[in-house]
C-alpha cells in the first residue's frame, strides 16, 4: 500500500529572498561633549572586507555641543564640517536599511558599541578584530594569563599595512580599511585552503 502525501495549497506558500552575508569593517570616531563628560560619535566609515572598497563614510553632527579635539583640528576638520554633517537620525535611517545583511567587524567592538549600541540590532552580527588578533599575535601577559591587546596601528604595521600619503590613523576610513586588512590576513592564516 502506498502513502499519499498531501502538499499544502500554493496559496499558503510564502516566497523568500536571501541575500549573501557581507563582511564589513567599521570604525567610529568621537568628540567629547562641551562638559567633557561623554563621547559623541562624529565620524563613521564602512569598508567592504571582500572587495577592499569603501562603502560609506560621513561626518556626523553631534547631538550635544562638543569640543573639537586637537587631533581632529590637525586633520583639518573644523566645527563647521560637523555642524553641516548629517544628523545621527539621518545616518541611523540609512544604516537600518544598509546593515541587516552585514557582519560588522570592529577593531574594538566593546568600545564602539558602548557609544553606538544600535549597530548591534541593525546588523546581522558583529565580531571584534582586536580580540581575534590578540588570540593569535598578542603578547602574552603573565599577570592576566592571557594575550594582551594591541593598538590598531601596531597590529596593522606588523602585518605590512601601508598608509597612502593622505591617510592617517584615527581617521574612520583609514582605521576601517586597516581593520579590513588585518581581518583578511587573519583569514589567510586560519581558513582552510580551497580544494
Amino acid at each position: 500500500m502506498t502513502n499519499i502525501i498531501k502538499f499544502p495549497s500554493l496559496r499558503n506558500l510564502r516566497s523568500m529572498i536571501t541575500t549573501p552575508l557581507r563582511w564589513v569593517a567599521i570604525d567610529l570616531e568621537f568628540v567629547r561633549d562641551e562638559l567633557n563628560s561623554k563621547f559623541c560619535v562624529c565620524e563613521i566609515s564602512l569598508w567592504c572586507i571582500e572587495s577592499n572598497e569603501e562603502i560609506y563614510r560621513t561626518y556626523i553632527k553631534p547631538k550635544e555641543n562638543f569640543l573639537l579635539s586637537r587631533r581632529l583640528r590637525q586633520r583639518g576638520i573644523t566645527e563647521q564640517d560637523l555642524y553641516h554633517a548629517p544628523t545621527m537620525e539621518e545616518v541611523d535611517r540609512l544604516l537600518k536599511s544598509l546593515l541587516p545583511s552585514c557582519m560588522l567587524v570592529f577593531w574594538n567592538a566593546d568600545n564602539d558599541l558602548r557609544y553606538y549600541p544600535s549597530l548591534r540590532s541593525y546588523s546581522y552580527g558583529y565580531r571584534c578584530c582586536m580580540k581575534r588578533y590578540a588570540e593569535r599575535h598578542g603578547p602574552y601577559n603573565h599577570d592576566w594569563g592571557d594575550h594582551s591587546y594591541l593598538k590598531l596601528k601596531d597590529a596593522a604595521e606588523a602585518h605590512g599595512f601601508a598608509l597612502q600619503p593622505e591617510e592617517v590613523f584615527h581617521e574612520a576610513s583609514t582605521d576601517a580599511k586597516a581593520c579590513a586588512f588585518i581581518w583578511n590576513e587573519l583569514n589567510k592564516e586560519s581558513l582552510p585552503a580551497s580544494i
